[in-house]
């Protein structure tokens, strides 16, 4: 936490240096917030939630209250209730809040809990209406990762820096942890591997750190972006150790369980992106690739394991009147870098389609009225690689399709 404590300080410093800083207007509080409930349903393989069979838990309740302290300095934060199957389960919670001293263009600092700038789309995401699709790509925008993706408690700098000719480039550095449940069933079934024996209700989680920067470069070439993101960061999870446990026979006994800790390592992730906006089209291309490694100490046992997944879509939005956009992309994902036509999988007894997931979008957007949006979307994927709800592998269909609807209300 040393950048912590040092942006604490600046933050500080300049607050009492700055005369204008500490004139504040009391005014009133600019209040904001959006409500939304969505529906999904799969033909094959519950994916988010129960959707083999429908499913209404996709909802977002969100409130934020904003206010201008001084010309440089304004301070803001966001609650939010949401419910994705397993994720949420409609508890409200801090979103994202801090204060933000703009000293000049060039240099901002944020304090608090701040979004993470990875990609284009992540420190918006939980806005709806920012977009036209409901589901953005899972290849990198995943939203059974979304709480480590989110925000982190820590702080940030940030600012333009004119380059002349060249445009432009916007800069953003965080640094921070964050505390995390094991809510959504992706992480409960990659972490319960791990934990064999273990109720995963009694392993404790944490992020420890991340540190992201993400550079744009606003080019000369008008409607042309560029982005670049990288990131690192642990995560860890502990277990305390479990007792042996006597059995009605005298001679057998359920053998102790040592406690155990697993550190996920993201060594480095890389982002890069690209968009271009003419008139009213949007094209957008992003690029992932992530490098980690997992750990796991259990008494005196423990091993190493690197892992290597990539990602990758290319999308196109158009809109086609004021109340009309129509959108759609090509996503695809690969867990193992190294092994994106299953063969590893299937020689261990897995189907060779969970090494992949290819997910062809379309997405219908309505505005019918101010502050209502609507919005449907259709999904034709190919690969399993992000399935984890299901009893037996047996269960899963490599090819499927997902429907998913969308209403929301701003004010």
């Amino acid at each position: 936490m040393r950048f912590f404590g040092i942006l604490l300080i600046m933050m500080t410093a300049v607050a009492w240096l700055t005369p204008s800083a500490r004139a504040f207007d009391t005014g009133p509080v600019d209040v904001h917030g959006f409500v939304s409930q969505g529906y999904l349903l799969s033909s094959e393989n519950d994916y988010l939630a129960k959707t083999e069979a429908g499913s209404t838990e996709f909802n977002d309740v969100a409130v934020t209250l904003s206010k201008e302290l001084t010309d440089k300095l304004r301070v803001g934060c966001q609650f939010l209730a949401r419910d994705l199957g397993d994720a949420g389960n409609d508890k409200a919670g801090l979103d994202w809040g801090y204060g933000d001293y703009r000293w000049r263009d060039e240099l901002g600092i944020r304090i608090g809990k701040v979004k993470r700038p990875m990609g284009l789309y992540n420190e918006g995401r939980d806005v709806d209406v920012l977009r036209t699709c409901i589901l953005l790509p899972q290849s990198l925008y995943r939203e059974d990762m979304r709480d480590i993706m989110n925000a982190a408690k820590g702080g940030s700098v940030y600012g333009t820096l004119p380059a002349g000719t060249l445009g432009s480039f916007d800069y953003q550095h965080v640094y921070g942890s964050k505390d995390m449940d094991l809510e959504s069933m992706a992480l409960k079934k990659q972490v319960a591997v791990r934990f064999t024996g273990v109720d995963v209700s009694d392993i404790q989680t944490d992020i420890r750190y991340t540190d992201t920067s993400h550079v744009v470069w606003n080019t000369p070439l008008r409607g042309l972006k560029l982005s670049a993101s990288h990131e690192t960061a642990r995560v860890e999870f502990h277990s305390r150790p479990v007792a042996a446990v006597p059995t009605s026979d005298p001679d057998v006994v359920i053998p102790a369980i040592p406690a155990k800790t697993l550190k996920i390592d993201l060594e480095k992730v890389w982002v890069a992106s690209a968009q271009y906006q003419s008139g009213d089209m949007t094209l957008t291309t992003e690029y992932a690739d992530t490098v980690q490694e997992f750990s796991l100490s259990a008494g005196a046992d423990s091993y190493r394991v690197k892992g290597h997944s990539t990602g990758y879509y290319g999308s196109v939005d158009y809109r086609f009147t004021p109340w009309f956009n129509l959108a759609a992309y090509y996503s695809v994902y690969y867990p193992d870098k190294n092994d994106k036509d299953g063969r590893k999988l299937a020689a261990h007894g897995a189907p060779d389609f969970m090494a992949w997931q290819k997910d062809a979008c379309l997405s219908l957007r309505f505005d019918p009225m101010p502050d209502w949006v609507v919005k449907i979307e259709g999904h034709r994927i190919n690969g399993a690689a992000q399935v984890f709800d299901y009893e037996t592998m047996a269960d899963l269909a490599e090819r499927w399709n997902l429907f998913a609807a969308k209403i929301t209300y701003v004010f």
